[in-house]
């Protein structure tokens, strides 16, 4: 099971409701991307929630918790993934990927929350998959913790596959879910997300019923075409998109991703390869392609949601 999150000590999130239309970050997650980044740790302890990837968890003063995903050779694992997932979901609009941000933990204090005997086979993995800096560093991706989330039954209950189909009413009660259905199809399709409805790593907040998308460390390789089997299959549901997405989407261009992605001063460099920049602008001529032929078919009102 991939659940990185499902309780947390605080019973409410600043975050935890609604989806974003602003690209300009609000107070509450300027104040959640500054804890994640420097807030103090006071207790620091092996994540209690499974999936292939090395996890930590720690707990800052104050009570809030984040999961710590550090640099590691599992292909799909990669923190930087993790990060560029949350800067363009939120460079679009779209506030449904848990802030990510950049830090930097030592391997002795990462080996001390280790020490007991149960641990013996995950440090066994640690000393073979972790990527460790000359001076004992270890960096990696700092994730909120979001609190009362639950798995959701989209892999199983298909109904809303009809929904975003060309022209097909959507019931009142479902639209907000529908619309963001189809920014998740969209996101994850410019990403290349290879498994969101697999299970495990697409949950929803309680009560406000949220969808997050957690666990995206496999995402942006350097695959420039939409060929997988799964790719496929969410090109056939995604028949209609959010027009406010879609629009930022294809304003998204050389210039701007590569700022969106860029590290922060002092540690260089980006959180995606050049080569994996090019791979998404790639991706993003394709899902353009897409729904201009659905736009030519059915016509603009069909196929854009408000």
């Amino acid at each position: 099971m991939k659940l990185l999150v499902l309780a947390a000590l605080m019973l409410t999130d600043p975050l935890a409701s609604g989806t974003i239309q602003s690209t300009v970050p609000s107070p509450a997650t300027v104040r959640v991307e500054q804890r994640l980044r420097r807030g103090r740790i006071r207790h620091l302890y092996v994540s209690p929630y499974g999936g292939m990837s090395i996890k930590f968890m720690f707990r800052f003063a104050g009570g809030h918790k984040a999961i710590f995903k550090p640099s590691q050779t599992r292909s799909s694992a990669r923190y930087k993934a993790e990060i560029a997932a949350y800067r363009l979901a939120n460079h679009l609009g779209v506030d449904m990927v848990p802030p990510a941000c950049e830090r930097t933990l030592t391997i002795d204090g990462l080996r001390r929350a280790t020490a007991h005997p149960k641990f013996k086979a995950l440090r066994k993995r640690m000393d073979k998959e972790l990527r460790v800096t000359a001076d004992g560093y270890v960096r990696g991706a700092a994730i909120h913790f979001l609190p009362r989330v639950r798995e959701t039954r989209l892999e199983t209950d298909k109904r809303w596959h009809q929904w975003l189909q060309p022209g097909v009413t959507i019931p009142r009660a479902q639209r907000h879910r529908v619309r963001a259905l189809a920014d998740i199809l969209l996101l994850d399709l410019l990403f290349h997300n290879p498994d969101r409805f697999t299970g495990g790593n697409l949950l929803e907040a309680l009560p406000t019923r949220r969808l997050l998308m957690i666990d995206n460390g496999a995402s942006f390789r350097k695959v420039a075409t939409l060929d997988r089997v799964y790719h496929r299959e969410s090109l056939k549901v995604m028949q209609r998109v959010r027009r406010v997405t879609y629009r930022r989407m294809v304003r998204l261009d050389k210039k701007t991703l590569a700022r969106v992605v860029r590290r922060p001063l002092g540690y260089g460099g980006s959180y995606l390869s050049r080569w994996e920049q090019r791979a998404l602008l790639r991706r993003r001529d394709l899902i353009r392609a897409h729904v201009e032929g659905l736009v030519r078919s059915h016509g603009k009102a069909k196929v854009f949601l408000r």
